[in-house]
C-alpha cells in the first residue's frame, strides 16, 4: 500500500512522481494528464536567467525581503513564445503579493531540507500542475490536479508534508492547478495552500487529522488575503453549506470544515486579524481534534462568551440596532454588498389567534437552532414563552430578539428558563415579531442539550389574574395560596378590583391542628390596583378563620384557626400596599413585607 501511495506524495520533479509521464503510476492511467501542455521527462528545458531546471520542470525563486522564499515550478513546454516562462512570472507575482502579509500575520514557514526530490534549496516549493479535464464536472468547474479516470473533480490545490519534521512542525510543498493562472480563483487557491504551509510551522500533527479548524482557517485566509475572489470562492460556502447545515461547528464533515471559516471571519470582524495568529499559537504542540477544539474554545475563541453572539449574527439580516449594515458580516467584506444575505434554517410560527407551539431542542455542542414567532392579528392579547421544560444547564444560551410595535429590535437573554409574558394590550409589550436563538456553547465532549419549550398565544389579556402566596407569622403561621381574579363589575378604566380564591394552611408550634387547611371564602380578601399613579399602586387585604381541633401534649381542645394572612398593621386601613414591580423576565409583580403588633407579613404575586 505504501508503494502505491508513494507516487502521489512525491514531488512532481521526482522520477517516481505521478506527475512524471514515465512513472508506473502515470503509465497505469492513475492521472488524467493533459499531454499537450507538458514535455516528456528528460526533454531539455530552455532556461531563462535565474531559472533552475530539473527532470523536465523549470523554476524561479520568489524571495521576500526577509524570511523563507518560495520557489515556483512548472513543466517545461516546447513553445517558442515561452508559455512556461509566462506561467512562472504570473504565479511569481501572485506569490510575492501574498507572502509578506501572510507571514507578517502567521510567522515564517519551515524551510525544507533542499536537494530533496529535485528541490535545489530550502524555499517552499510550489508546483503548477495540470488540472483534469472539465468535461462532466459539477458546476462546469475546471477539475483539479490528478483525478480518477471517471473525470470527477477533487480539489484545486494540495499541500503535502515534507521534511524536516521536528517537534510537531514540518516543511511542505504545494500543488496548484495551473489552469486557473491569471485569475482571482488561482490567487485564492494559492493563498489557501500557503496558509496550510504556515499552519504546519505551528502544528503539523493536528493538521493531518480531521480537525475542522485546519480547512476553516485556510478558507478564511482566502477571504482575508484575496478579498476580490471571496464572493465566489469563499462566501458561497456560507450560503450553500453552513447556513442550511444542522452539523456542529467542529464537525469533521469535509464540506463543513471549509464552510466553518465563518467563525474566524466573525472573530476577525470583532477582534481583528491577530486572533488568527493567537489561535494557531494556542494549538502548538497539541494532538487530536478534540484537544484542538478545547484549546480554541477555552482560549482566544472563548465559546462560552462568543458562540451565542456568533449564533445571533448568523441570522444575517437587518434587525436594528442588534444587526445592522455596520455590524453584520457584509461590513467586513471589502466588496461591501457582495456578502450573501443568506439566513439559516428558521422555524416559522405566525400567530393569528389563540394557539400553542411546542419546539423541541436537541443540540450537540457548538450548534444553534432558530425559530421565529410573529403575531399577525390583534386578536392575540398575550404571548407567553414557557421554558420550564428547558432548564438551565451547562452550555445552554437562550437569546431572544424582540420587536415591540413601533420600536427597534431589543435583545434579551433568557438563560434561566421560567416563563416570560408579553401583554399585547399594553403599548410597551405589544410584541409583533421575535426570534428565539438557542445555542450550545459547550466544548466537546460536552453534553447535548435536550428539552422543549412552548409559546402560547392567548386571546385573554394580561391583568385578569394575579397568583402567588401570602404568609403571616405570629408564633402560629398562616400560609395562603391565592389567585386574585378581575371583578369587571366593580372595576373602572383607572382602577382594577379583584376577588380572591385559594386555600389557607395553618400551623401552631408543638400542636397538630385539624383541619389545618380551609378554602378562602368569598369576600374574605381583595386586591385593588390604582393606575392613576406612576407606577401603579396596589392595596390588598386577606383573612380566613375556621374552627379546628388542637392536639397538644396529649390533650385536645377546639379553637379558632387561621386569621389575618395579608395586612400591614402600620397602614390605616391596615392593608398591604406598595407599587407594581417587575421580575427578571419583565412580568409585573406585587411583593412586600411588614412587621407590627407581634405579626410579620410577607407577600408575592405575579400578573398572569
Amino acid at each position: 500500500v505504501a508503494a502505491l501511495i508513494a507516487p502521489f506524495l512525491a514531488r512532481p520533479t521526482a522520477s517516481d512522481s505521478v506527475f512524471q509521464q514515465g512513472s508506473a503510476a502515470a503509465a497505469s492511467g492513475a492521472r488524467a494528464h493533459v499531454a499537450s501542455r507538458a514535455s516528456a521527462p528528460g526533454t531539455a528545458c530552455v532556461l531563462a536567467d535565474g531559472e533552475v531546471g530539473d527532470s523536465g520542470w523549470k523554476s524561479i525563486l520568489v524571495a521576500p525581503a526577509s524570511g523563507t522564499a518560495v520557489r515556483i515550478w512548472v513543466e517545461c513546454i516546447a513553445d517558442p513564445a515561452g508559455a512556461d516562462d509566462t506561467m512562472l512570472a504570473v504565479a511569481g507575482l501572485t506569490a510575492a503579493r501574498l507572502l509578506g502579509p501572510m507571514t507578517s500575520l502567521m510567522g515564517q514557514p519551515v524551510p525544507d531540507l533542499g536537494t530533496v526530490g529535485g528541490s535545489p534549496d530550502t524555499a517552499v516549493d510550489v508546483y503548477l500542475v495540470d488540472g483534469c479535464t472539465a468535461s462532466g464536472l459539477a458546476n462546469g468547474r475546471q477539475g483539479s490536479l490528478c483525478d480518477s479516470s471517471s473525470g470527477e473533480s477533487s480539489i484545486d490545490g494540495a499541500t503535502i508534508a515534507s521534511y524536516p519534521r521536528d517537534n510537531g512542525t514540518c516543511a511542505d510543498f504545494v500543488l496548484v492547478d495551473r489552469g486557473e493562472l491569471g485569475s482571482s480563483k488561482f490567487d485564492s487557491t494559492l493563498a489557501h495552500e500557503l496558509f496550510h504551509v504556515l499552519q504546519d510551522a505551528h502544528n503539523c500533527n493536528i493538521t493531518t487529522e480531521d480537525f475542522w479548524f485546519t480547512e476553516a482557517s485556510a478558507t478564511w485566509a482566502e477571504a482575508r488575503f484575496v478579498p476580490q475572489a471571496a464572493a465566489s470562492e469563499v462566501h458561497t460556502r456560507f450560503t450553500n453549506t453552513f447556513q442550511p447545515s444542522t452539523l456542529p461547528l467542529d464537525s469533521s464533515n469535509s464540506d463543513h470544515t471549509y464552510s466553518a471559516y465563518i467563525y474566524p471571519y466573525f472573530f476577525q470582524q470583532h477582534v481583528g486579524d491577530s486572533s488568527m495568529a493567537t489561535a494557531w499559537s494556542q494549538l502548538t504542540g497539541l494532538s487530536g481534534a478534540q484537544a484542538g477544539t478545547r484549546a480554541l474554545g477555552n482560549g482566544i475563541y472563548n465559546f462560552k462568551t462568543y458562540f451565542r453572539q456568533f449564533a445571533v449574527e448568523n441570522l444575517n439580516t437587518d434587525l436594528p440596532p442588534i444587526l445592522t449594515a455596520q455590524t453584520r458580516y457584509s461590513a467586513l467584506d471589502q466588496a461591501g454588498s457582495r456578502f450573501p444575505a443568506t439566513q439559516p434554517s428558521i422555524g416559522s410560527h405566525p400567530f393569528a389567534g389563540a394557539d400553542t407551539v411546542t419546539s423541541n431542542v436537541d443540540l450537540e455542542p457548538l450548534r444553534a437552532s432558530y425559530d421565529r414567532y410573529q403575531v399577525t392579528s390583534d386578536t392575540v392579547k398575550k404571548l407567553t414563552f414557557k421554558f420550564e421544560h428547558l432548564p438551565a444547564q451547562d452550555g445552554l444560551d437562550i437569546d431572544a430578539l424582540i420587536k415591540i410595535d413601533g420600536q427597534n429590535w431589543n435583545p434579551r437573554r433568557w438563560d434561566q428558563g421560567g416563563e416570560i409574558k408579553f401583554c399585547r394590550d399594553k403599548p410597551d409589550q405589544k410584541l409583533v415579531d421575535s426570534y428565539i436563538v438557542i445555542s450550545n456553547h459547550g466544548v466537546p465532549p460536552a453534553a447535548t442539550i435536550q428539552g422543549y419549550y412552548k409559546v402560547e398565544a392567548s386571546d385573554v389579556p394580561c391583568g385578569q389574574t394575579w397568583t402567588g402566596t401570602a404568609t403571616a407569622d405570629f408564633g402560629d403561621r398562616i400560609v395562603a395560596s391565592v389567585t386574585f381574579t378581575l371583578d369587571p363589575d366593580h372595576s373602572t378604566p383607572t382602577k382594577a378590583v379583584f376577588t380572591a380564591t385559594g386555600t389557607v394552611t395553618f400551623s401552631a408550634p408543638n400542636c397538630s391542628v385539624s383541619p389545618n387547611t380551609a378554602d378562602i371564602p368569598a369576600g374574605a380578601a381583595g386586591l385593588t390596583i390604582d393606575y392613576t399613579t406612576t407606577p401603579a399602586t396596589y392595596y390588598a387585604i386577606g383573612a380566613t378563620s375556621w374552627l379546628a381541633t388542637y392536639t397538644c401534649d396529649g390533650g385536645s381542645m377546639q379553637a379558632g384557626a387561621g386569621g389575618i394572612w395579608l395586612s400591614d398593621p402600620n397602614q390605616s386601613p391596615p392593608g398591604a400596599t406598595g407599587t407594581l414591580g417587575a421580575d427578571q423576565y419583565g412580568n409585573r409583580t406585587i411583593s412586600g413585607s411588614a412587621t407590627g403588633g407581634g405579626y410579620t407579613f410577607s407577600w408575592a404575586f405575579t400578573e398572569q
